[in-house]
């Protein structure tokens, strides 16, 4: 059974954090790198692992076409 984890926006996940703490708990990630996801028009969540680790998962549509045709 698996178990859906819950994402969380990035730009709610901020709220709260330094954008310089939610790089590190990303892995690592630069204050600039968060700062250029936050002003990107990208579809960008966190989530909490099981573990207790969080990684940041970009969706992306791969499609030719906009509306998913």
């Amino acid at each position: 059974w698996v178990r859906e984890v819950k994402k969380v926006p990035l730009q709610d996940f901020v709220k709260g954090r330094s954008q310089a703490d939610v790089g590190a708990l990303l892995g690592g990630l630069t204050q600039v790198a968060i700062s250029k996801m936050l002003k990107a028009d990208r579809a960008i969540y966190v989530q909490k692992q099981p573990d207790g680790t969080y990684r940041a998962i970009e969706e992306k549509v791969v499609s030719r076409h906009s509306d998913g045709k």
